[in-house]
């Protein structure tokens, strides 16, 4: 891929340009990245003015976002050598860009011995339209100390990570505040924060947390949490220390990428860890490129892996990788921080809030001998079609059926479809919707465990009076039996943890009839030959 080197622009045309990026919205699918420094000036532990700067997946250069650094108003900036700075990440409902730094000019030395109460701890709130809220500025966070990664599900709820003696560790905060709140008292020295399927975990290299960890259960708000390594990461003692920083993972929370700044040889790079009966294991490190931030986009066959290397003071790159199962990936560059700036958190750019489709269900089924698929929307704004994507891993996934959508609608539509050939075990389904301009977005990931013992099955058959269905142990089931056309000639509800039905059809005429067992999460249709 081609690499792309950054025009260096001077610290006062920074300060001219602030006002005008200010409003300049964000590309949905592009990434952002947050640089630190003027292009003039040798990067060292004092303050450096911040820009987000934002590129195509494939290193196009888009825009550069700088933050409030001048004036007498609320600013960001960052240290220039403290490399565990700036660690961004999106929101989980995707609509907001979260970035941390200090409220004070650039030059300001030494910044991190410097206290929370006269320089405070900011976090800017960046929406998909470049609306930065700098109201969440913090007295009693990380005094004395670095503010580091930050990590919200809604833009208003905030969760932080640094280190600070006693005002550091993992804290919990909401927009507009001054104070925050300490979940636990260890570890205080934090790295990254980030939250995977409801549940916040943050990374450290110290003391017995040299991993990924979780913090509590769920998202935590209030003091008293615990803070648990993850199973199989490394604790006390580790030889060499790991050096653990952004990390990602997966929906069903099986897979996990780690960003490991020290030299590869040592153990450092683009690591993938695996989940396997309860203990996570390390199951190979990508490439040859020691890395300090990352994010995945998990929507294709293979993870794609973006992040931000670690190599020197300055000068690092973004790079990306396919993980295609091996740890043979190479690394394309995608840009360069160039002289006397560094790239330090990567995300993805926030997703505007007006979306083509408006999905009110996504369900999957397993049935006698398919997966019944449906789903239903609300709205849809020029909207193309559908696809039904399956994975058995919830890695990869692969395209199945693809349904053509209404287009723009403000009515309820229903849609279906079948996997005719299910898997046995467990498999994912996720929906892609694809609108009239290409762009996509994907549903929730829903999990099916099939089996082929599932199906409902009649003897004898065909039969002239008695007939005994077999099926799955019923929770809240109802038979009916319908005729050729689809008419219902009698329902009967199955007792709770029942697996035998009789039923008596006698009254039947001769024909072809139809039973269908419908449960809670379970539908299976059956034959009846009545003679």
């Amino acid at each position: 891929m081609k690499k792309i080197y950054i025009p260096i622009f001077s610290l006062t045309l920074l300060f001219l340009t602030t006002a005008s990026f200010a409003q300049v919205a964000f590309t949905t699918g592009n990434l952002v990245v947050y640089k630190v420094g003027d292009g003039a000036t040798t990067l060292s532990s004092a303050t450096f003015p911040v820009s987000l700067d934002e590129f195509t997946t494939s290193g196009a250069f888009v825009q550069s976002y700088p933050l409030p650094s001048a004036g007498t108003g609320r600013r960001i900036v960052a240290a220039g050598s403290t490399t565990s700075e700036g660690l961004i990440t999106r929101s989980v409902d995707n609509k907001f860009l979260l970035v941390t730094g200090y409220d004070t000019l650039p030059g300001r030395a030494a910044i991190a011995g410097s206290t929370s109460a006269a320089i405070n701890r900011m976090v800017g709130v960046i929406n998909t339209a470049g609306t930065l809220d700098l109201t969440t500025a913090l007295t009693d966070a990380y005094s004395g100390g670095n503010i580091r990664g930050v990590a919200s599900t809604n833009g208003t709820d905030i969760w932080l990570a640094g280190t600070a003696s006693s005002t550091g560790g993992i804290r919990y905060t909401t927009i507009g505040s001054t104070t925050s709140t300490q979940l636990a008292t260890t570890p205080t020295n934090t790295r990254a924060v980030s939250i995977f399927n409801s549940q916040l975990y943050f990374t450290a290299a110290s003391g017995a947390f040299l991993g990924v960890s979780s913090m509590g259960t769920g998202t935590p708000t209030t003091s008293g949490q615990t803070a648990s390594i993850l199973p199989g990461f490394p604790t006390t003692g580790a030889t060499p220390t790991p050096s653990p920083y952004a990390f990602a993972i997966n929906t069903a929370g099986t897979v996990a990428y780690v960003a490991d700044d020290r030299a590869v040889a040592s153990g450092g790079g683009v690591q993938k860890w695996t989940l396997n009966s309860g203990t996570w294991s390390l199951a190979y490190v990508l490439g040859t490129t020691s890395a300090r931030s990352l994010v995945v986009d998990w929507s294709g066959s293979n993870p794609i892996i973006y992040a931000v290397t670690s190599t020197g003071s300055s000068a690092n790159s973004i790079v990306t990788t396919t993980d295609a199962g091996s740890a043979s990936a190479t690394f394309d560059t995608l840009a360069t921080a160039g002289t006397d700036y560094v790239y330090r958190g990567l995300a993805f750019a926030p997703v505007s809030t007006t979306v083509p489709v408006t999905l009110t269900s996504f369900k999957a089924t397993p049935a006698s001998a398919v997966v019944d698929l449906q789903w239903t929307t609300s709205q849809e704004i020029a909207v193309k079609q559908f696809e039904v994507e399956k994975s058995t891993d919830d890695i990869k996934f692969v395209s199945i059926a693809t349904v053509t959508a209404a287009g723009t609608s403000s009515s309820a539509h229903t849609y279906s479809s079948q996997d005719f050939t299910p898997s046995a075990g467990v498999s994912y389904y996720r929906l892609k919707t694809t609108d009239a301009n290409g762009n996509t977005s994907y549903s929730a990931i829903v999990p099916v465990n099939y089996s082929s013992t599932n199906a409902v099955k009649i003897y004898p058959n065909p039969a002239h009076d008695m007939i005994t269905v077999t099926h799955p142990a019923s929770s809240n089931a109802k038979a009916t039996i319908t005729d050729a056309t689809g008419n219902t000639i009698e329902t009967l509800s199955i007792n709770a943890g029942e697996t035998v039905t009789k039923i008596n059809i006698s009254a039947l005429s001769s024909g072809q009839y139809f039973i269908n067992y419908v449960d809670t999460e379970f539908s299976s249709t059956a034959v009846l030959n009545k003679l």
